[in-house]
């Protein structure tokens, strides 16, 4: 953790899920929670589209386990434009967009 999320009272948590036959990782998901008063708590998801089956229970274990550190204050999830199936799951879950952004790059 690096010193700003100290100062700012961050508490983040990484976790990976793996496939139960190959013990393979096939999604990753962490949060960054506030344990001082302001902000908001967030959520990143990220999964392999051939394991979508767990979609549901990795958005509802991170907004659960999110809620237990740092309850009452607005949660946004970071999902990445190619996993539908992680932006659908946010939405049946009372997630709405707030915006949309663009990665860019540039290589010399």
């Amino acid at each position: 953790m690096n010193l700003f999320s100290r100062m700012s009272g961050e508490k983040h948590k990484v976790f990976s899920i793996r496939a139960s036959t190959t013990q393979q990782v096939v999604g990753i998901a962490s949060y960054a929670a506030r344990s001082r008063p302001g902000g908001v708590n967030h959520i990143q998801v990220r999964l392999d589209t051939a394991h979508a089956i767990v979609v549901k229970f990795m958005v509802g274990h991170m907004l659960y386990l999110t809620q237990q550190v740092s309850p009452g204050r607005r949660i946004e999830f970071s999902i990445a434009r190619w996993q539908s199936a992680l932006d659908e799951a946010a939405q049946t879950m009372g997630a709405s967009q707030r915006c949309a952004t663009h990665r860019l790059g540039i290589i010399f």
